[in-house]
């Protein structure tokens, strides 16, 4: 009682991703997004 007997990690789809979400939304740019990807990508910090 109370154990964890299983645990399941999905992936997220790419629809769900939060910069595809807020492109899709209008709240960012597609060139914004690809911005924030490469500053991610280079300094390898979170983005936030």
């Amino acid at each position: 009682e109370g154990q964890v007997v299983g645990a399941d990690t999905r992936s997220a789809s790419v629809e769900d991703l939060l910069g595809a979400v807020l492109v899709r939304t209008g709240r960012i740019t597609s060139e914004q997004l690809r911005q924030a990807l490469a500053l991610q990508k280079k300094t390898l910090q979170r983005l936030g």
